[in-house]
């Protein structure tokens, strides 16, 4: 199974923020007042770096595993945002090609799968 978390350098600046970088995208930065909020943010940094790398067709690498150390967090994109894009592709639809440039909501979605022929169903389930 691909796990989809990428390693990020994160180093406390002076003025008591948080900045941080993706060692395997280095166009991936960002930063945040707390390390809590550097760490939300990275979450929407590492989903819009792997979103403009499929747009531009450049490969995503496979997360370097062997990085570790104290500066170093583990970061998920954010899943809503993967599932988003994920569906938008289904449907066909670029998403810088929808008229506001804003994240549809998952009715939108809906509508949006509903005509390129596909059902949408949330399903969740107890192991």
């Amino acid at each position: 199974m691909f796990d989809m978390s990428y390693p990020a350098v994160f180093t406390q600046e002076a003025d008591g923020g948080f900045s941080l970088q993706f060692p395997d995208m280095p166009e991936g930065l960002s930063q945040g007042d707390t390390e809590e909020d550097a760490r939300m943010n990275a979450s929407d940094c590492l989903f819009l770096t792997i979103y403009n790398r499929l747009k531009r067709n450049e490969p995503i690498p496979i997360p370097s595993y062997h990085l570790n150390g104290p500066e170093y967090r583990w970061i998920y994109p954010k899943i809503e945002s993967v599932i988003r894009y994920i569906m938008l592709k289904m449907a066909g639809i670029e998403f810088g090609k929808l008229k506001d440039d804003r994240w549809p909501n998952i009715y939108k979605i809906e509508k949006l799968l509903n005509q390129a022929g596909y059902q949408f169903i949330l399903d969740v389930r107890k192991y």
